[in-house]
């Protein structure tokens, strides 16, 4: 029995793509099964496909409204997945994650109530209940990692570098320089 060519969509789905749509739809679809995406984001790299694949530029609009419909992409998810991914595998300050989130095309009020929801109380990702994330620990997490590095230097070069590392991070720099203390007076004392 020979397959039908245009591939299936989940039943769920409230509205069916046209059948040109089909190809950018699983595109899109693939593209978010790697790790969730922001709206701009898919919007940027269907568009990339558009040109390449000689499709009209409105059915972009057209797979992105029927993947908001579908729950698939929803910026304000998107803000909080992206922050707690970076605060547990390469902690960073709410500065530096403002920026990355912006290049990513998250808008600023979102991104804002993302981080306030995000340090204060308990929240819940995608189904994940975490506790509040505190970034005068992540901080020293990132601190930690990194002072394997300065453990040669002496106290004030130590102290100048750390401080300088965890600013270039994102990081306020009154919490670097608290935690640069707690280093050392950890390591030198």
């Amino acid at each position: 029995m020979l397959k039908p060519n245009k591939p299936r969509l989940k039943e769920k789905s409230p509205k069916k793509p046209s059948d040109k749509c089909y190809l950018l739809y699983n595109k899109a679809q693939r593209l978010i099964s790697y790790r969730p995406r922001s709206e701009s984001e898919l919007r940027l790299r269907l568009t990339l496909y558009v040109g390449k694949w000689k499709l009209e530029h409105s059915l972009v609009e057209e797979v992105l409204q029927i993947l908001k419909e579908e729950n698939v992409i929803d910026d304000f998810k998107f803000a909080q997945w992206w922050i707690e991914q970076r605060s547990e595998f390469s902690p960073r300050g709410k500065r530096m994650i403002t920026a990355e989130l912006k290049a990513k095309g998250v808008d600023e009020e979102i991104i804002r109530e993302a981080i306030a929801l995000l340090h204060t109380g308990e929240i819940d990702i995608f189904g994940v209940k975490r506790e509040a994330l505190d970034e005068k620990i992540l901080a020293l997490g990132a601190a930690m990692k990194k002072q394997k590095m300065y453990k040669t230097e002496d106290k004030f070069t130590f102290e100048k570098k750390m401080v300088r590392y965890l600013v270039s991070r994102g990081f306020d720099y009154t919490i670097s320089s608290e935690v640069t203390q707690e280093l050392i007076t950890i390591n030198y004392e």
